[in-house]
């Protein structure tokens, strides 16, 4: 018999993303939550995965109803305090997602601190970033060598990341909007806010919440958007974070997102060293400086730095087809989603 340890009572908008999760696997299974409980829960053997057929079920006597729970109660599944008198205990959501891979995108662990109206931990985020990034085959930019683009081109780098957040605003996968979401929240706890960037994190909630199976279910349509409508409002109001150590407080949600290749790297370790050789210059300005005005842009690069320059850009952009693919097996969270 399969039992749930309690959780402690969480914030209302926490307690409505497990439903969304929840009803979620109702539409991808098509089936009732009785039929849930006896089978998802189950450990898998090997074999692909059959709704009350594979793995076998458990009796239709004494059920429990752990579905019911994060359904109708908003129970917090992402964790291993379920217990499973053959196998000992498990963790809902893994065991679930070993069925159903992607499944965990719709819980939105990584947003859950959010939800929780929780100073913004920069570590954290961070992780929730990269981790997010590299199951698109993705990485961000050495941070340097993004700085020294930015001294390099100035404004255009916002429109390069643009061209990354109107790419990923047109899927209408749990992923993709997580993601936005969490380069916006890294940009305003830096109060480096972008109104594309928000535009662009906004319309990917909007062709989230029209997929089918909101549609079809007013009730899942109606809690995903409070709870979506919360957590970014949290997000707008918030300019919080931990103190954290020196790497932590340099800007990240500068660095460019792409998959790199032989030469993408070399060009970055060559603009990273131009950054690096050039720093006590800029640092010398801006000191100097009473009114601590930015640092011009080098008028005369060193030679293979346009080049390095251009090459960066083209694999950027030849890297957005990466966002069409991405690992959907299960990954844990952050500690601070927990």
């Amino acid at each position: 018999m399969l039992s749930a340890m309690q959780i402690s009572s969480e914030r209302n908008v926490v307690r409505l993303l497990p439903p969304i999760w929840g009803r979620h696997l109702l539409h991808a299974f098509k089936c009732n939550l009785t039929a849930l409980n006896r089978t998802v829960v189950r450990k898998p053997n090997g074999r692909p995965f059959r709704l009350l057929k594979n793995p076998r079920p458990l009796s239709k006597k004494g059920v429990p109803k752990l579905l019911e729970r994060v359904i109708n109660q908003g129970h917090w599944p992402d964790h291993g305090g379920y217990l499973d008198e053959d196998d000992g205990r498990f963790n809902l959501v893994e065991r679930v997602a070993a069925h159903l891979p992607g499944s965990q995108d719709w819980l939105f662990a990584d947003l859950k601190r959010f939800a929780q109206e929780q100073p913004t931990d920069p570590a954290q985020l961070n992780e929730a970033i990269d981790r997010t990034v590299e199951r698109f085959g993705m990485k961000r930019m050495d941070i340097f060598a993004s700085m020294g683009l930015y001294q390099i081109l100035g404004e255009r780098m916002e429109d390069i990341h643009q061209h990354t957040w109107t790419r990923l605003s047109r899927y209408d996968e749990p992923v993709h909007a997580t993601l936005l979401t969490l380069l916006w929240a890294e940009r305003r706890m830096r109060r480096f806010d972008n109104p594309k960037l928000r535009a662009s994190c906004m319309s990917a909630w909007a062709r989230f919440l029209r997929k089918e199976e909101f549609r079809r279910d007013r009730v899942h349509q109606k809690g995903g958007l409070t709870a979506i409508r919360e957590i970014l409002a949290f997000i707008n109001i918030n300019e919080r974070s931990r103190d954290g150590s020196a790497i932590d407080r340099i800007p990240r949600c500068h660095c460019l997102v792409w998959r790199p290749t032989k030469n993408g790297l070399k060009a970055e370790q060559l603009i990273h060293d131009f950054y690096q050789a050039t720093l006590y210059k800029r640092l010398r300005h801006v000191i100097s400086s009473p009114l601590h005005r930015s640092v011009p842009k080098p008028v005369n690069l060193p030679e293979g730095i346009s080049t390095a320059v251009a090459t960066i850009l083209e694999n950027v952009l030849e890297s957005m087809s990466c966002w069409d693919h991405w690992d959907p097996t299960y990954r844990q969270a952050s500690p601070g989603a927990e």
